[in-house]
């Protein structure tokens, strides 16, 4: 019964056109650092998605929920489609991926940091690379939050769960991760549920 739920899970992930895009790029990267040999030799930017909970967190609160003032009605809607639609209807599945541009955003900050430091191209993209890896496994976790056929099998995924569902549902202001709660713990925003207020614009951000 597990088997099936999961291959029901994975059709839904693989079956969005995004989630094509990122890996068809992550393939061609692959041969590619493979190939000039930047995979061995820049291995350690594997470390860069080990900065995602505190990314996440920042990105989460300080750009997904920022209120946007523009009354130019385009960039309304495609604001809204990065994050405000997914508040209003979470178990809508076509909100839960971000648009292909956003998707891209983060790998484009990991290289662009590390060339600016370094001036060097093959580090750079392999920064990119690892992150543009960890983005596709934050969609796949995304999903697993929103969908009600993956039931976790770890404490850790539970709570993850858990944890990302009091935001859609309890309270916008706090459990901004969603493949770790550490920033959570550590920037003081994971919080008993029973002791924070139910948010009346939890559905309706700003």
């Amino acid at each position: 019964m597990w088997v099936f739920k999961m291959i029901k899970v994975f059709k839904v992930y693989f079956s969005h056109y995004s989630i094509k895009v990122y890996y068809l790029c992550i393939c061609l990267l692959s041969i590619y650092l493979i190939y000039s040999g930047a995979i061995l030799k820049y291995c350690y930017m594997a470390a860069v998605p080990f900065v995602a909970p505190f990314y996440e967190w920042i990105v989460h609160q300080y750009f997904l929920h920022r209120p946007l003032y523009s009354t130019n009605k385009k960039i309304q809607d495609y604001y809204d489609s990065i994050h405000r639609n997914h508040h209003r209807a979470p178990k809508k599945l076509e909100w839960v991926f971000a648009p292909l541009a956003i998707g891209f955003l983060t790998p484009g900050i990991f290289f662009i940091i590390p060339f600016v430091i370094s001036f060097n191209f093959q580090l750079s993209l392999t920064s990119s690379f690892f992150t543009l890896c960890y983005f596709v496994y934050y969609e796949w976790t995304h999903l697993s939050h929103h969908i009600d056929v993956y039931v976790p099998f770890t404490k850790w995924g539970k709570l993850l769960k858990k944890s990302h569902t009091w935001h859609h549902h309890k309270n916008e202001t706090y459990w901004w991760g969603v493949t770790n709660i550490l920033g959570d713990i550590l920037l003081g925003t994971y919080k008993d549920p029973k002791d924070v207020s139910q948010s009346k614009t939890v559905r309706d951000l700003w």
